[in-house]
C-alpha cells in the first residue's frame, strides 16, 4: 500500500491500517493490570484525586501540567483503564499534529506507525507517561519552528513550553533550540555531528557530570530535576541501588543516540 500510495484505495488502506495499529496498542496498553511504573502512576492519580484545586497548584511531586491532567481525569473517574486511555490519547494526539505540520494525512499515518512500532516510543506510551506526552508536544513544537517555508515561531515556542509542563527535563530542548538558533542554524550539518560525537565520548568517559556540576548553578540543576543525580547520599541509598538506574555512560543510551546517525550516514 505504501508503494502504491498514489492510488486512492491504497491511501485509504494506509489510514485504516494506522487506525487498527492505534486501537491495537490502546487495547494492549490500557486494558492491563497496572504494575511497575503504571502502578505508581495510578497511586499518584489516587493521591491527586483528594486534592482541591488550590492544593493542586502547590503540589510538587509531579510537574504541574501532568498533575492538572491527572486532577481533571479524577473528576470523572480513577479507573486505571480510563486513566491509561486518556494518557494514550495525549501521547498520540500531539504526535499526529506534529507530523501533520509537514506532511499530508497518508504520510503522517506512515510516520505514526513507524513511531508506534519503535521500541523506545512504545516504552514511553506504556511506562513513562510524562515523557510520552512531552515528546509528542516537543516534536509538534519543533516542526512548527523548523518549517523552512513558513516557520511558526510563536505557536512552536508555545507548544515547546507546554512540553515542559509535563516533564521538566524538556527545558533542555528549549535551551538546545536557543543554541541552534544562534550557533548551528547557518552552519554545515558536520558541526552538529561533531558536537554529538563530542558529547557521546564525554558520556563514555564519564566527564559530563563533573562539568555540569561545575558549570550550572545549583538552583538550575534542582529546577530541571537533576539535583538527585549529584547527591552522593541519594546515589548510595538502598532505594536508588535497588532500581539499578545509573547516570553517566550507559551502553543502551549510547547505542540509542548514535544508531539513527549511523542509519542516516
Amino acid at each position: 500500500m505504501i508503494n502504491k500510495r498514489d492510488r486512492p484505495i491504497a491511501r485509504a488502506g494506509i489510514i485504516v491500517y494506522t487506525l487498527v495499529t492505534i486501537v491495537w496498542l490502546w487495547v494492549t496498553l490500557s486494558f492491563r493490570e497496572p504494575v511497575g511504573d503504571p502502578w505508581r502512576y495510578v497511586l499518584g492519580l489516587n493521591k491527586i484525586a483528594d486534592l482541591s484545586f488550590l492544593e493542586l497548584l502547590n503540589y510538587e511531586d509531579t510537574p504541574i501540567g501532568f498533575a492538572l491532567l491527572n486532577w481533571l481525569i479524577t473528576r470523572f473517574s480513577t479507573n486505571s483503564i480510563v486513566f491509561f486511555s486518556i494518557i494514550y490519547l495525549f501521547c498520540i494526539g500531539p504526535l499526529y499534529f506534529a507530523f501533520s505540520e509537514k506532511f499530508n494525512k497518508v504520510e503522517s499515518c506512515i510516520l505514526i506507525m513507524l513511531y508506534l512500532l519503535y521500541p523506545f516510543y512504545v516504552n514511553n506510551l506504556g511506562n513513562i507517561f510524562k515523557q510520552g506526552i512531552a515528546s509528542g508536544f516537543m516534536l509538534w513544537g519543533l516542526n512548527n519552528i523548523l518549517d523552512r517555508n513558513e516557520p511558526k515561531w510563536f505557536k512552536g515556542l508555545l507548544i515547546l513550553l507546554v512540553s515542559t509542563l509535563f516533564h521538566s527535563s524538556f527545558w533542555l530542548v528549549n535551551i538546545a533550540l536557543v543554541i541552534w538558533y544562534f550557533i548551528y542554524r547557518k552552519r554545515p550539518v558536520s558541526w552538529s555531528v561533531y558536537t554529538l560525537i563530542f558529547f557521546v565520548i564525554s558520556g563514555i568517559t564519564g566527564i559530563i557530570e563533573p562539568i555540569v556540576a561545575y558549570l550550572l548553578p545549583d538552583e538550575l540543576v534542582k529546577e530541571i530535576g537533576f539535583s538527585n543525580y549529584f547527591d552522593e547520599e541519594f546515589l548510595n541509598s538502598d532505594d536508588y541501588l535497588r532500581i539499578g538506574y545509573t547516570s553517566g555512560f550507559r551502553l543502551d543510551f549510547t547505542i540509542f543516540t548514535i544508531f539513527p546517525l549511523l542509519v542516516y550516514y
